[in-house]
């Protein structure tokens, strides 16, 4: 998997749902609205047989064979069970300085220009990690295995979000140090999730149901190119961690607005780089298209 210096967005492989012409609109405002959906209720009775229980969260910064997190997934009114296991370790290392970010690029909205911003992520490790998506029933769909980065996932995203303030500070003394560094594992974390679901062809077809595209879109550049603006800058706290605003766009014309809820990424919650829950909404409609939450999760050697 090769990646550009300013860690570009989602390129969804494949056909997309098309909806009517109309260009979409900003869900200004949804965010805050947004809360209360985390805590709907959703019964996924497949669930029991597939994986059940929390193993105490212990600090771990690697991957154990057989850890797994299970999510229960609503979609447009569809129930889905995905389950992230880790298989072993793969043949092939990563190439050295896999991941890297100028941190002044506008792509994360940092317009100051500032010394040392360039920060490389070396991941000589790698991780096998199964994605096998279910129907609402526990009845298994598709199962296919990726390689990942363990570090990003171990990483999380919440020591971002609790960095901002400090890496606010960073940028306005225009020497950055160790909170830009959280801050950019938090977007690279984010960036390594999402990559999992778009090269899985158990869970690609999924994202690309949620995501709408405006056939107007569509025609006025005559492709379509999918980015996610990852606002881990408006992070709040919720709970025992983080709620912060992602959009996916396409051609740059917001499609699904998500609210996502982050915590350390403890073992074996790095399974899932910590995520907790998303709720996503397209434009136009009035309940989310999609909700993501997190099941479960057991440590290899608790089988």
């Amino acid at each position: 998997m090769a990646w550009t210096p300013c860690l570009r967005g989602l390129l969804v492989a494949g056909a997309l749902f098309v909806t009517g012409c109309a260009v979409p609109q900003s869900l200004e405002g949804w965010f805050e609205e947004a809360a209360v959906w985390h805590g709907a209720k959703f019964d996924f009775p497949g669930a029991a047989a597939i994986l059940e229980g929390f193993d105490e969260p212990r600090p771990n910064d690697e991957f154990e064979r057989g850890d797994r997190a299970l999510y229960g997934m609503r979609l447009a009114g569809e129930d889905f069970l995905v389950l992230f296991e880790v298989a072993g370790v793969p043949g092939e290392p990563f190439s050295s300085v896999m991941h890297s970010m100028d941190l002044r690029s506008p792509s994360i909205g940092i317009a100051q220009r500032t010394e040392g911003a360039h920060v490389h992520i070396d991941e000589p490790r790698n991780r096998c990690l199964v994605a096998t998506v279910f129907d609402g029933r526990g009845t298994a769909i598709r199962s296919d295995r990726m390689v990942v980065a363990p570090a990003l996932f171990c990483a999380g995203l919440a020591a971002g979000c609790a960095s901002v303030s400090e890496y606010e500070q960073e940028r306005r003394r225009g020497r950055l140090g160790p909170a830009a560094r959280r801050f950019l594992m938090a977007l690279a974390a984010c960036g390594e999730f999402l990559s999992v679901v778009r090269r899985s062809d158990s869970l690609r077809p999924l994202l690309e149901q949620a995501v709408a595209v405006s056939l107007w879109s569509v025609l006025r550049s005559f492709s379509i190119k999918v980015t996610v603006r990852r606002r881990i800058l408006d992070a709040v706290p919720h709970g025992d961690g983080f709620r912060f605003p992602l959009t996916i766009l396409i051609n740059g014309d917001p499609a699904l607005d998500c609210s996502v809820i982050v915590t350390e990424p403890l073992s074996p919650l790095n399974v899932g780089a910590g995520i907790v829950s998303i709720v996503g909404i397209r434009p136009g409609e009035r309940e989310p298209t999609v909700t993501l939450r997190l099941l479960a999760a057991r440590r290899g050697a608790s089988r």
